[in-house]
């Protein structure tokens, strides 16, 4: 499994950029050079390009706190990992 690069961030959509890509838009937005429409979307947004369920499961404690921890490593968050953990784990019965 790869870490997140430090300064790497994932956007809405899949998006991944950097400070200095975040900084280059900034330098833009404060030149003036945007056109500065911005239209607002009520919610949160949208993780895939379709609805999403909840799905809740007991654990125990100690895989909670081991998910947890490789999550940190990774620099996800807990879903992140159990989503990527369950696509991979379907994928693998599919081969």
């Amino acid at each position: 499994m790869s870490k997140k690069q430090e300064g790497t961030y994932r956007l809405a959509g899949g998006i991944t950029v950097t400070d200095a890509d975040l900084e280059a838009d900034a330098q833009r937005f404060e030149a003036g050079e945007c056109d500065g429409s911005w239209k607002v979307l009520p919610g949160r947004p949208q993780l895939f390009g379709e609805d999403t369920m909840p799905v809740g499961t007991r654990l125990p404690e100690s895989l909670v706190r081991e998910l947890d921890e490789a999550a940190g490593e990774l620099g996800q968050t807990r879903s992140e990992l159990v989503r990527r953990f369950i696509s991979d784990g379907l994928l693998a019965l599919k081969a």
